[in-house]
């Protein structure tokens, strides 16, 4: 059984049968319903490769992820397979966290399968091995980082503004009494250290100076803001503001800050980041930074969209601002 057969037998083109199969828009509802009908009567399966090799596409985009099991990405990535599916591409999957040998299987197999295109959320590709791995694939096809950033120029870049607001808890904080700051991290990413610079100069922008503010790096999750934040009490390190750079991190320092018999925000204001619904899941909940990844997924899949389909080219690099959420762990203070 082939196209012509189908054509035939539900009274249209070949043309038409091609349109329907390629999911083309420029197909009458009645149509569509008429040919769709006979190729599921006739069992009709098109091939991927031949549809490929007509259309010059292949209908297949790649979606990473930094960590698929991080709540802050899990629903922008089923929000843009979902999106991506619904427009007729077939999405591949997978975790980009490891090394440059797990990052160039993913790749080299999208390269291989001829992928449109490519969604990055929150991968790092920091290294040189890493960064030229970026520039092959963004020769081949449009790649789009979402909540991340890199040195590549070719790669399309969808970011929301987090430093500004960081530097705004702490200037917001400062202004409101706030003298001594603690900042707990997990990464060395490139979004890690927006957010650590954004802390830096909050504190340089209120006059605070190096003396008022220590950065530490912990282990990743509840278990590293908990430990992190012993280990500041533990050290006799006097503060009475604590950012985190992860909601999960802000709630296991609040469960130590409280342990150890700190009022929270009496005694300590406790900030998170990424506003995940964890921060309504602690008591006293917890205020963060929204970065509001479900904008950047909507807009990283658009980005994607524009690049492969469009002769007009989206921004290369676009950005959104981010937004402070005041909740129960911290003072009222006004926000720039």
């Amino acid at each position: 059984m082939n196209i012509y057969e189908v054509a035939e037998r539900a009274g249209v083109s070949i043309a038409t049968v091609s349109r329907v199969i390629n999911r083309s828009a420029k197909v009458s509802s009645a149509t569509r319903a008429k040919v769709e009908k006979v190729l599921e009567e006739m069992e009709y399966t098109p091939s991927a490769v031949a549809r490929s090799l007509a259309t010059n596409a292949t209908r297949l985009v790649g979606i990473l992820c930094a960590d698929n099991r991080d709540p802050a990405f899990a629903e922008s990535i089923f929000y843009a397979e979902q999106t991506l599916a619904a427009e007729g591409y077939d999405c591949l999957m997978g975790n980009a966290t490891g090394d440059l040998k797990q990052k160039d299987y993913y790749i080299k197999g999208l390269l291989e399968r001829k992928a449109d295109g490519v969604l990055m959320f929150g991968a790092s590709f920091e290294d040189e091995g890493e960064q030229n791995l970026l520039r092959l694939a963004a020769k081949r096809m449009p790649v789009v980082m979402v909540a991340s950033s890199t040195k590549a120029k070719e790669v399309y870049q969808v970011t929301s503004k987090e430093d500004m607001a960081v530097a705004s808890i702490v200037k917001g904080l400062a202004l409101s009494g706030h003298k001594h700051f603690a900042y707990l991290y997990d990464a060395t990413s490139p979004s890690a250290r927006i957010k650590l610079n954004g802390f830096e100069r909050g504190l340089e922008e209120s006059g605070l100076g190096g003396a008022n503010g220590a950065a530490v790096r912990v282990a990743k999750g509840f278990h590293g803001g908990f430990t992190g934040a012993r280990w500041l009490i533990d050290h006799g390190l006097f503060f009475t503001a604590l950012l985190t750079s992860e909601d999960a991190l802000a709630a296991g320092a609040l469960k130590a800050l409280i342990q150890s018999g700190r009022r929270v925000p009496d005694d300590v204001c406790v900030f998170g980041h990424n506003n995940s619904e964890l921060c309504l899941c602690t008591e006293p909940s917890l205020s963060s930074v929204d970065n509001r990844m479900e904008e950047l997924a909507r807009l990283g899949v658009r980005t994607l969209q524009s690049a492969m389909n469009s002769s007009k080219k989206p921004l290369q690099v676009a950005q959104i601002p981010a937004k402070i959420v005041q909740r129960d762990s911290s003072v009222p203070f006004d926000v720039e």
